[in-house]
């Protein structure tokens, strides 16, 4: 999949070159300041509508659902099996490894200290290690702690799904975590469904002008140069390409291990962090 991905972001520079050497230089341009101008408009208008989107038509449906999967979660009985019992082979309580997760100070810390009090030989480097998103909730009904992507939203995350009251805490994730990467995902996906909108009209009417082909540019450098500028539309559709992905791993939940397994398409995907 993995190679896939790096075919793919080859194969979109080889198309956008050939197809606009075809096309010529000045259609060339006029697609690509098409396609530029259509990534800025529907990014400014989901930047600036897509929250009120959001706020009077989808919380509605998105709450109560985000809220049912975080009152299954216990992460102190999702760590305690798969990092102290599988992994260590360490047998404490559910209820010591709550007590480490919602103590004061570093949670990672605190874990490994219960760890060490428990079996020797046992490093606290090796809980931290093992203390991870991949580990823990990875092709689990958790998936929604992928909405954390960074990782003090993760440790947060872990913290509140760790209290007993299921609907209080159900609350206060979706307030403290859930909230702010939905309205983001909304904003991703409006951006992608307004740029295929505003795109394709804009495509439709520049192909269709004929007197564009009869502008006077040599042969030659009217080819040369048309590839030139589909190198910018090969970026455009690969910018394109790593945004959906991105919202994907987002909405979906799904991980994006195989995309940092790339040479060159995390490249692109890195933009969007």
């Amino acid at each position: 999949m993995s190679l896939l991905l790096d075919i793919l972001v080859i194969g979109a520079f080889i198309v956008g070159v050939s197809l606009n050497a075809k096309r010529g230089l000045i259609k060339s341009l006029l697609l690509v300041f098409g396609y530029a101008f259509s990534i800025w408009l529907a990014g400014f208008l989901s930047a600036n509508y897509s929250g009120e989107i959001y706020d009077r038509y989808l919380e509605k449906h998105i709450e109560p659902k985000l809220c049912e999967q975080a009152q299954k979660i216990d992460s102190a009985k999702i760590i305690n099996e798969k990092i102290f019992k599988k992994e260590l082979g360490i047998d404490v309580s559910d209820e010591e490894v709550r007590e480490a997760v919602l103590s004061e100070g570093d949670m990672v810390e605190n874990l490994g200290s219960l760890a060490v009090s428990k079996k020797s030989g046992v490093s606290k480097k090796l809980v931290k290690k093992l203390f991870n998103k991949q580990m823990l909730f990875e092709n689990s009904d958790a998936t929604i702690v992928e909405f954390a992507v960074n990782n003090e939203d993760f440790v947060q995350a872990v913290r509140i799904l760790a209290y007993e009251d299921n609907e209080d805490k159900a609350d206060v994730f979706y307030r403290e975590i859930g909230r702010e990467y939905t309205k983001t995902a909304t904003k991703w996906v409006m951006t992608l469904i307004l740029y295929a909108v505003i795109s394709s009209l804009i495509s439709l009417i520049i192909t269709r002008i004929n007197f564009i082909d009869k502008i006077p540019v040599a042969r030659v450098l009217n080819t040369i140069l048309g590839g030139v500028v589909g190198a910018g539309e090969g970026f455009i559709i690969i910018m394109i390409g790593a945004l959906s992905i991105k919202v994907a791993t987002v909405l979906l939940g799904f991980s994006d291990k195989v995309v940092y397994d790339t040479t060159f398409f995390k490249i692109f995907y890195d933009i969007f962090k």
